[in-house]
């Protein structure tokens, strides 16, 4: 195994992102409908150097770049998600986000949890705003329930609530702009 490993390396870091990637990945991934992992640590290290065109090839053969994108890379290294960054900001406007997500108070990450989950059941931060002003009595627990199955009525109130809303929302002026 040593000498398969000499071999292969050194090996530049996207491949081994890519790689580490591949092997990260859920059971149950699109990928493995057109390839599967090496069962052992001494097959990968054996074939070190195919795994990567392997790797690659699937990803292809899936509809993805050959190549991490810089998102994917960067999720990889640091365990944010697009959708965790946003909601963390949405949830906590003013918190410094730690480099790692793990990184994260258990608490905190429940509540990040939470708002995606919100925000898959169609509940803005304007519509849980106009929510909360409409009906005060309605705990928060109840905007993990899908918008779209409100009573048509409580729908067009809280949209009603929400253009009032941004309606009295000062307008930003560019005072740039001169006529």
């Amino acid at each position: 195994m040593e000498e398969s490993l000499k071999q292969a390396l050194p090996i530049e870091r996207k491949h081994w992102e890519l790689i580490d990637w591949f092997y990260r990945l859920p059971a149950d991934h699109r990928i493995f409908t057109v390839t599967y992992r090496r069962q052992t640590l001494r097959a990968v290290v054996q074939n070190l150097r195919t795994e990567l065109q392997k790797v690659r090839s699937a990803r292809l053969a899936i509809k993805l770049d050959g190549f991490l994108d810089p998102r994917e890379s960067e999720t990889l290294r640091t365990g944010w998600t697009a959708q965790l960054r946003s909601a963390a900001h949405a949830e906590f406007p003013d918190l410094i986000l730690p480099q790692r997500y793990e990184m994260v108070p258990p608490d905190i990450q429940k509540r990040i949890a939470k708002r995606i989950a919100m925000n898959e059941a169609g509940w803005t931060q304007q519509r849980i705003i106009a929510c909360k002003i409409e009906f005060p009595h309605v705990p928060e627990s109840e905007f993990v329930s899908p918008f779209e199955r409100l009573p048509w009525h409580v729908q067009e109130q809280i949209k009603y609530r929400v253009l009032e809303n941004e309606r009295q929302q000062p307008v930003k002026s560019d005072s740039s702009c001169k006529i």
